[in-house]
């Protein structure tokens, strides 16, 4: 597995492998399926202990009540800003991502939480996974054999990655150009061409590959061949006419590709999602209430439910999404 995306899923586990006393190192995640179900055993096993041991269970709770939660919060808030900063200066197309999130709760204040339901943070990781074993075969391959796996992996990339990513796109820039009804259920080829002129009225073009409809279509249908001449692929689709792309080229297209709609979109996804969280209001009725909710005190909850639809209660007035059936949402919140 490429090492970059081992490392994130090992960070993203590990804090809660390490409260279970479990080691990340004592897991494979190639094997992603098997990692979860263990790890789904594991924790029910060890949940069911505390909750059936009275003692160990009041323990627990006494600690919660200890803890000062607007501290921690603010703790966490602080990090999480930082986390921001640091992958905006890692990546200009982050800082053009951030900035339009930004852009888009200026005009409709956590539409953005909204926007980013569209990742499924479990489904996300798995399909992260798919073209690492295409990515280490490439790095040892040459001529026709090393174009035909390029192709492979710029599908791959395309249908596990950039999909939902292009979808992620067209819903932000949807509000951007303020439209009421938010419809994804368009091709991929389609989405990709109307993102070259609508990402291009907010000066936000590295976003997207303009080529990505097209030569997708052509590794999905295998619309294409290789030139012995000069180690190039040619490529067409239905309305394309062949072109000649150089193999490493379209590999660094792919590379990219992958880069921003995979872990790059992953960690935007949960410093962005932090940030929606941890707001004043928030933070300020959680450690008001805090013990309340411990003990179950129903009153507590409902204020907590009136402060959540606040905050969504004017999206789901006044915007209609639609997506396709593998990526419903239902925005309905009940007074």
């Amino acid at each position: 597995m490429n090492d970059e995306i081992y490392k994130l899923l090992e960070s993203f586990f590990k804090p809660l492998l390490n409260y279970i006393n479990i080691r990340s190192e004592d897991f494979d995640f190639r094997y992603f399926s098997e990692f979860i179900n263990e790890l789904r055993t594991v924790i029910a096993k060890q949940f069911s202990e505390v909750v059936n041991n009275k003692e160990i269970l009041q323990s627990v709770i006494d600690f919660i009540k200890s803890i000062n939660i607007n501290d921690v919060l603010r703790e966490l808030k602080d990090y999480n800003d930082k986390k921001i900063n640091e992958l905006k200066k890692s990546d200009p197309r982050i800082e053009k991502f951030f900035y339009l999130l930004e852009e888009v709760d200026k005009i409709i204040p956590n539409m953005s939480f909204i926007i980013l339901t569209r990742i499924k943070p479990l489904e996300h990781l798995r399909k992260m996974i798919e073209p690492c074993d295409l990515f280490e075969e490439v790095e040892g391959s040459r001529g026709e054999h090393k174009a035909r796996i390029v192709m492979r992996l710029f599908r791959d990339v395309c249908e596990y990655q950039y999909d939902n990513y292009i979808r992620i796109l067209w819903e932000i820039t949807s509000v951007l150009e303020y439209k009421k009804e938010i419809n994804t259920t368009g091709t991929f080829g389609q989405l990709v061409d109307g993102l070259i002129d609508r990402l291009g009225k907010f000066d936000s073009l590295e976003l997207i590959e303009p080529d990505a409809g097209w030569i997708r279509n052509a590794a999905t249908h295998a619309s294409y061949t290789y030139n012995l001449t000069n180690n190039n692929v040619i490529a067409w689709d239905r309305n394309r006419p062949a072109k000649e792309i150089e193999t490493d080229n379209l590999l660094g297209t792919a590379q990219r590709m992958y880069s921003i709609a995979s872990k790059s979109l992953f960690e935007i996804y949960i410093a962005h999602i932090y940030r929606v969280i941890f707001t004043n209001d928030l933070i300020e009725f959680l450690n008001a209430r805090k013990n309340d909710l411990i003990n179950f005190e129903s009153s507590s909850y409902e204020e907590l439910k009136r402060i959540i639809i606040t905050k969504f209660e004017p999206i789901s007035a006044n915007y209609n999404f639609i997506r396709d059936s593998s990526n419903t949402l239902t925005i309905t919140l009940e007074k």
